[in-house]
Order: C-alpha cells, then structure tokens, then sequence
C-alpha cells in the first residue's frame, strides 16, 4: 500500500516533483489552478490562484518539493488542502529557502509537520524561531561543483554521487 506521496505547490514546479515520481511511482497530487480569474479590478489587482488536488492522499504523507520558499503563503495553502484532503502528515523539501516577511510565522501556524531546506541562504535565527524548520548543509556538494568545473569534470555525476 502506498503510504507518501510527492506533490508540487503550483503548476509550474510539477517538474521539480517528477524525479520522485518516477523513481518511486508516485503521482503528482497538488498544483495551482491556471485558469485563475483576477476578479473584477483588472491587471495588478490581488488575486489567490485556487488549489487543484489530482490523485488521493487519504492517509498518506505528502511531501511538497519545490525550488524555493519565500512568504511561505502558497507552500502553506497547499499544505492545508492537501489535509483538508485527508493527508496524514504534510511536509516540505525545498532548496531555497528565502523566508522573509511572515515566513517563520506562516510556517508556525500552518498545518505542516515540518520543513527541510538547505543552506544556500542565510537564515540567522529563523531555524530558533521556527521548530519546523530544518537544514540541509549542501556546500560539500557545491564545493564538488565548482571542482569539477573548474576540472572540466562532470557536473552530472552529482546527481547520484553527491558527498554527504
């Protein structure tokens, strides 16, 4: 019985959740609604893209994958329709996690179980603030790229050899 499932926060980024997909056979489950309307005002005018759910997280964790958090807004809607849903646990991996404004706050008062992001930004004391919150150390495998670079090696071979 599946027991986890991949999803992406939008759309665009459903390719980002396909590697997982593919190597495990999990289907994408969450995205934004593309035919979202501005409502009345016209161009520039505020707008929330809706939530489509594509597939059943009944009692599965889902783990959103996507390539970078910022206000942390769209991150948290997909969270909470993926456990209006019926989703067990909702969790996120993302490899930038930017975090301004409300970020910390709108990770503590969502419904998501917990968020890995790597290193790749600073975060002073936004990991304290936030219980949630956990960092992934990438710059050994940064190091290893910009080695083999400057070796005129793969860059590739990281995708399945990346240094711990």
């Amino acid at each position: 019985m599946l027991t986890s499932v991949a999803t992406a926060a939008s759309e665009s980024h459903t390719n980002i959740s396909s590697p997982y997909q593919d190597e495990n056979g999990i289907p994408n489950l969450c995205r934004e609604n593309s035919s979202t309307s501005y409502h009345g005002a016209g161009m520039g005018s505020p707008y929330t893209p809706s939530m489509v759910l594509v597939g059943d997280v009944q009692d599965k964790v889902a783990i959103i994958v996507d390539d970078m958090a910022d206000t942390c807004g769209t991150l948290a809607k997909a969270a909470a329709t993926l456990n209006e849903h019926g989703a067990r646990q909702v969790f996120a991996i993302v490899t930038h996690g930017i975090l301004s404004g409300n970020a910390i706050e709108t990770i503590n008062q969502s419904c998501l179980s917990g968020v890995v992001v790597t290193n790749t930004v600073p975060l002073g004391d936004k990991v304290e603030r936030c219980p949630k919150l956990k960092v992934i150390d990438v710059s050994a495998t940064l190091a290893e790229a910009i080695r083999r670079t400057h070796n005129g090696e793969s860059v590739s071979y990281l995708f399945t050899n990346a240094p711990l």
